[in-house]
C-alpha cells in the first residue's frame, strides 16, 4: 500500500539512473532537488530551508539553472547558484542546506559541494555532507543521498540509526530499499505528515559504463 500511494520518482540518464522519493513535513520550509545533464556531466541540486521565502528563492534559482541546460560547463552555472542561495540566506537569516554533485561522464568522478546535515551513503559508510568532496566511483555502484529531514526523521520516529537501517537493507532493490526507509518513518508519525520533509536519493551507475572509460 505504501508502495502504491507514495511512488518514486525516476530518472533515466546517460549512463545514471537516480531513483528518489519524497514525502512532507508539518515544519515549514522545504526541500527541493533537480537534475540537469549534457553530453558530458549530470548535475544533481538539492536543497532544503526552514524557511517558506528562502525557499521561494531556492526554488526561483533552480529554474534559472534548469535554463543551463545543454550549456557546457554546467558546474560554474551551479556556483553561480549556490552564491545567490548562499547570499539571500544571510540576508534573511533563513537556515539553509544543500548538496550540489557534479558527475564527470568520462571519468567518473563526482565532485560535491555541502551544507548542512544531509548525508552520503556510500560504500558501507554513512558520509556527513559537512566539507566538500569527491569521490571516484565505479559501474554498478550505488551512491545514496539522505536529506536532512530524512534524517531527522529516522532519528525521531524509528528505532533505528540511519546508518544501522542502510546497512542492514543494503541488498534490497533500489524501489525496496526506499520503500522500507519511507515505511518507517511514516508507520510512527504523528499526524497526516511526517515531522520534517524528507527526501532520499539512489544514484546508480551503469555496469556499461566501464566499457565507455575504455
Amino acid at each position: 500500500l505504501h508502495d502504491r500511494f507514495v511512488t518514486v520518482r525516476v530518472d533515466q540518464l546517460k549512463g545514471a539512473k537516480i531513483t528518489s522519493k519524497f514525502m512532507a513535513g508539518e515544519k515549514s520550509g522545504g526541500e527541493f532537488f533537480e537534475i540537469i545533464q549534457n553530453d558530458n556531466e549530470i548535475l544533481f541540486f538539492q536543497a532544503g530551508s526552514d524557511s517558506y521565502l528562502l525557499s521561494s528563492l531556492i526554488l526561483a534559482e533552480i529554474e534559472t539553472l534548469k535554463e543551463s541546460y545543454g550549456i557546457t560547463n554546467l558546474p560554474k552555472k551551479a556556483e553561480v547558484c549556490i552564491k545567490n542561495i548562499l547570499r539571500y540566506a544571510a540576508e534573511h537569516s533563513g537556515a539553509l542546506s544543500y548538496c550540489l554533485m557534479s558527475l564527470d561522464l568520462k571519468t567518473l568522478e563526482a565532485s560535491f559541494t555541502l551544507k548542512g546535515e544531509g548525508h552520503l551513503f556510500y560504500q558501507n559508510k554513512l558520509i556527513h555532507l559537512n566539507r566538500s568532496m569527491i569521490l571516484k566511483l565505479k559501474p554498478k555502484e550505488r551512491l545514496i543521498l539522505i536529506s536532512e529531514g530524512a534524517i531527522r526523521n529516522m532519528e525521531l520516529l524509528t528505532k533505528f540509526s540511519c546508518e544501522k537501517f542502510l546497512i542492514e537493507n543494503q541488498q534490497k532493490s533500489v524501489n525496496d530499499l526506499i520503500n522500507e526507509y519511507f515505511f518507517e518513518i511514516s508507520r510512527n508519525k504523528p499526524g497526516q505528515f511526517l515531522i520534517f520533509d524528507a527526501f532520499l536519493a539512489i544514484l546508480e551507475i551503469e555496469e556499461n559504463m566501464k566499457y565507455r572509460l575504455l
